[in-house]
């Protein structure tokens, strides 16, 4: 059996899409359906592009991202999983046709600081407000070398949490995106800070010695939910 696991989806309704729409299928319906139904869902939140940022968001710079923790990274190869993705309802197929991105990434963990006192993480209980992920390739990289470089932000001011993820599977879809290979890339591996305030998520170190950086984004919470799926059972 496979690891844990992260289910990281970055999105951007575009202008075919009104955000109340989009806002209303994705709280109302898509991420229900997840956190009600599978207790491999360990945990369930969105994140949105600061509003502060000034940041323009786009389909190669997608303004809102769900992360799940998954019990596996076989989590979404269930049979009941997979029936639910090949059978949408009308309306969940309406807006994915809509949207500027739907970036669906499965990462397995390959590094983690550990749980904190500070946050629940992306838990519902006491979730991390700001986190920051980085998508990088790794060039001849030692041995060790994503456990030290978790290791390096520890005692960081505003600091919670940092892990480090190896892609396993995903891909990309939207109006918004060209089959190109910019835009269809994805990094092989993905670095999640989380922290304590905004100020803080800059300031983390980011040794990009034998790195290639593709991504390097930051994140602001806007909701997370509990998995109620055990107690449906």
């Amino acid at each position: 059996m496979s690891g844990p696991a992260l289910l990281l989806v970055f999105s951007e309704p575009g202008s075919d899409l009104p955000l109340a729409e989009f806002t209303d299928w994705y709280d109302n319906e898509h991420v229900p359906l997840r956190m009600t139904q599978f207790t491999s869902f360990l945990t369930g939140a969105r994140y949105h592009t600061p509003a502060q940022s000034g940041s323009t968001t786009s389909a190669q710079n997608p303004g809102w991202a769900a992360f799940y923790d998954l019990a596996t990274s076989n989590a979404l190869e269930e049979p009941a999983y997979v029936h639910l993705r090949n059978n949408r309802s009308a309306r969940e197929t309406s807006v994915i046709e809509k949207l500027d991105v739907l970036d669906r990434r499965t990462y397995e963990v390959v590094a983690d600081s550990g749980e904190s006192g500070e946050a629940t993480s992306f838990g519902v209980d006491n979730p991390t407000k700001w986190v920051r992920t980085i998508g990088f390739e790794a060039h001849a990289v030692p041995e060790g070398w994503a456990e030290k470089a978790v290791a390096q932000q520890r005692g960081e001011e505003g600091w919670i949490r940092t892990r480090i993820y190896r892609f396993v599977e995903g891909g990309k879809r939207g109006v918004g995106l060209s089959q190109s290979e910019v835009d269809q890339r994805v990094p092989q591996f993905l670095l999640v800070h989380e922290a304590k305030n905004e100020q803080s998520l800059g300031s983390f170190k980011v040794d990009a010695a034998d790195l290639e950086i593709q991504e390097d984004r930051q994140w602001e919470l806007y909701k997370a939910w509990p998995n109620t799926a055990s107690v449906q059972a």
